[in-house]
């Protein structure tokens, strides 16, 4: 069972240098907030060109994270080579891009109409409707981590729009990440908020403290390496085990078949 406790561990056993990754894209995380301090009314090109870029490494970072994991590479978190993040995020752009999107759009769409289909028939209710659009939400996000993690395996971009696979494991994929949403905010409470609470203890409000919103950067980044490694773990108990037990079987009864063959 795919376990938080061993993404955290594993994620942080590299020791020094996997710091320093967190602290280098944490940095440019806080960069991007600092240019949207100084003037969010007027944001300019500069802006947007350091949030893409730091998108694009994030999205590389987290994807290769995931693929490492699962092909069992000895480094967990990727290398120092940004071009090489870089690459990887703009073709885990290309390939899950539109996934993102048309699911997105499709769980918007299907959601209002279920709304609206059960306020015709006079069942008006805020909790309701929450629970509604929750449902088709986790639903579509169930497609697009199932897509992700299809893509993540070996970065081929027609993986990622394999409908049988989706459809197969999207159900099985999304329910232990709800389970892994609560037990991330309760690691980032005690370990995070601890730490908080030492530099507001010191150093007055955190959030007028720079060095402590770097901080909060550099733990995003961390809680990106722990999602991508549960990520794998996922894929290995779930899609790959499922898919090599079935090669098994059919490999199974395949000799079995020629056996008997032979023996005729």
């Amino acid at each position: 069972m795919a376990s938080i406790k061993d993404s955290i561990e594993e994620v942080s056993i590299e020791g020094f240098s996997a710091y320093i990754k967190f602290g280098g894209l944490g940095a440019l995380l806080y960069y991007c907030i600092y240019l949207y301090l100084q003037n969010p009314n007027n944001l300019d090109g500069w802006f947007y060109l350091v949030s893409f870029v730091s998108y694009i490494l994030l999205t590389g970072f987290l994807l290769k994270t995931t693929s490492n994991v699962k092909n069992g590479h000895d480094n967990i978190l990727p290398s120092f080579n940004v071009f090489h993040l870089i690459g990887h995020g703009l073709k885990g752009l290309v390939a899950l891009g539109p996934v993102v999107f048309v699911n997105l759009f499709l769980a918007n769409k299907v959601g209002q109409f279920l709304v609206n289909l059960f306020e015709g028939y006079g069942m008006e209710s805020v909790v309701g409707t929450y629970i509604i659009l929750s449902i088709t939400y986790i639903l579509f996000f169930s497609f697009i981590f199932t897509a992700y993690l299809l893509y993540a395996s070996k970065f081929n971009i027609t993986d990622a729009y394999n409908l049988r696979l989706i459809s197969k494991y999207s159900m099985d994929i999304i329910l232990p990440i709800l389970f892994f949403i609560p037990q991330i905010i309760f690691v980032d409470i005690l370990f995070i908020g601890a730490i908080t609470y030492l530099f507001w203890i010191f150093m007055g409000n955190p959030i007028e403290n720079n060095w402590c919103v770097w901080f909060w950067c550099a733990a995003f980044i961390w809680n990106l390496a722990i999602s991508g490694h549960y990520m794998a773990q996922l894929d290995y108990e779930i899609i790959d085990y499922s898919e090599n037990s079935s090669d098994g079987v059919l490999n199974l009864a395949q000799t079995i078949y020629d056996q008997d063959k032979k023996d005729v």
